[in-house]
């Protein structure tokens, strides 16, 4: 097999049935296209044991399509680089409950439990922990955590507090000890004086018919100081108006965190491994003024 110098779902998928590969590891991205190619079902996909996502977030309802389409042969790994990288782990088995009601469902959008020798918390602005549900920041502690920045000691200082590592990363507890990402603590949207988290949004939005994939920022607004702004990529030969996915955000959720506006584009900016990247949606509209994009 030829070596790929970039992600190609079809050739992704070839590749799978000619080699008989057991094992892949993707990003979501990479699951949203494979699952739109128009001709999926002749590829022989058998020999797939295992399909490993992580990089970021996965919208439950994708994982679930996915499911659909694969199987329930899903695992996440969910860590940073600074952490070691092991952070909470959600294995195949636990991916198992499409056949279950939907409130066990909820699970599929968790990133897994703790992994083995690792501490994670999750606290409030004083450090102290907050109760299961509720929104607080992931804090880790294990012997693979970095030591400092190389030559960094103020960045250090910033993520480095009494041996926890602050991950940035904003999330919560369940009442069996699953960790939700809700989102990470730069990315929350504040408007109206009210506090919205994208992923909540993007989570809605990969329920339309319609959208393929979608990323959520904050823009600014004279009246809302950051209105909720949704970056929308249609599913091939369909339709959908801003008028249409504003409403539907707003059948699902409470009002303000409905997107105010709706931008449709070809495709949203991705570093080299798939992940999207806000900062580049958020910089057209923020470039000179005081927000950091």
């Amino acid at each position: 097999m030829m070596p790929q110098r970039s992600f190609d779902p079809a050739s992704t998928l070839q590749a799978i049935q000619d080699e008989g590969a057991t094992d892949i590891h993707i990003v979501p991205t990479h699951l949203v296209t494979m699952l739109t190619l128009p001709d999926i079902e002749k590829y022989n996909l058998g020999s797939l044991k295992r399909i490993w996502y992580a990089a970021s977030p996965m919208p439950a309802e994708l994982l679930r399509r996915g499911m659909e389409r694969f199987g329930a042969i899903f695992m996440q790994g969910y860590g940073q680089s600074e952490s070691g990288p092991e952070i909470a782990f959600f294995p195949r088995k636990s991916h198992q409950v499409l056949d279950k009601p939907r409130e066990e469902q909820k699970v599929l959008a968790s990133c897994g439990q703790p992994c083995v020798g690792v501490h994670v918390r999750i606290i409030d602005e004083k450090n102290d922990d907050v109760k299961p549900n509720v929104v607080g920041e992931v804090v880790v502690q294990s012997k693979m955590v970095m030591v400092e920045y190389w030559h960094k000691p103020d960045e250090t200082r910033d993520v480095m507090v009494d041996g926890w590592l602050h991950t940035g990363d904003m999330g919560y507890y369940d009442e069996n000890g699953y960790v939700y990402l809700v989102d990470r603590k730069k990315d929350l949207v504040v408007t109206g004086g009210e506090n919205v988290y994208p992923r909540e949004v993007e989570e809605v939005l990969y329920r339309h018919p319609a959208v393929a994939e979608a990323a959520v920022i904050g823009v600014p607004d004279d009246l809302w100081i950051e209105r909720v702004h949704a970056v929308v990529v249609l599913n091939e030969m369909q339709q959908a108006t801003e008028d249409e996915i504003v409403e539907f955000c707003k059948q699902h959720l409470a009002r303000y965190k409905a997107p105010k506006s709706v931008e449709f584009v070809e495709s949203l900016p991705k570093n080299p491994q798939g992940k999207i990247l806000k900062r580049e949606l958020r910089k057209k509209y923020w470039t000179g003024l005081e927000r950091k994009t």
